[in-house]
């Protein structure tokens, strides 16, 4: 798993403050309201998204029963899926190197809680090894703050072929959560750093 360290090494250290602020502010933690920081520098694209619990699976608690407990799975599967969930321009070729997903409600099984490769194919036709983990045993309270909220945090690193082509993404995460209505971004692109936010209707971030 990337560190938040690595991420600094880009350049991209709003993806670090980012991440602490996202630890420490409860205050901005709003139902329906989620975060998005991306930073992109040579062939490589990072991403951060933190969303409250309840916007993706409907409650923050713990899980009470089975059926929460495999809510809870499916969504961090789907959420792994940065394809779907970051749509980038086709002529870009960009290829998923890294996606992890972090939460609270779930103590994750070490079958989902392991470091491995897995040799995909893209819709590029390029092979691709993703690894993707979940640290939740390690610090299970990170992402729940003492006010009972608990947030999603997924981080997803794209490689790609033709960064020149790479001049927006369009945040497919509105397709997958009814719940979500914003999305407020931070970007650093070639043209330098901005910000704003998006909703299902207006879905697209400008990289450059």
């Amino acid at each position: 798993m990337k560190t938040m360290k690595q991420l600094c090494v880009l350049g991209s250290c709003l993806l670090v403050g980012f991440a602490a602020s996202a630890a420490s502010a409860s205050d901005a933690h709003e139902h329906g309201i989620a975060e998005l920081n991306a930073a992109f520098e040579g062939k490589r694209l990072d991403i951060m998204f933190k969303s409250p619990a309840d916007t993706i699976v409907g409650f923050e608690h713990e899980v009470k029963n089975e059926a929460q407990h495999k809510q809870v799975i499916a969504a961090v599967q789907q959420l792994r899926d940065g394809y779907q969930n970051i749509l980038l321009p086709d002529a870009a070729l960009c290829i998923l190197k890294h996606a992890n997903v972090e939460q609270a409600l779930v103590a994750m099984s070490d079958d989902h809680d392991t470091h491995e490769k897995h040799g995909h194919e893209d819709k590029h036709g390029h092979d691709e090894n993703m690894a993707a983990s979940d640290d939740h045993d390690h610090d299970h309270d990170k992402h729940q703050d003492h006010g009972g909220h608990s947030d999603f945090m997924v981080e997803y690193t794209f490689e790609c072929q033709k960064p020149k082509e790479l001049n927006s993404l369009q945040v497919g995460l509105f397709n997958h959560y009814p719940a979500l209505e914003t999305v407020r971004y931070q970007a650093i692109g070639i043209s330098g750093q901005k910000g704003g936010e998006v909703n299902s209707a207006t879905a697209s971030i400008s990289l450059k």
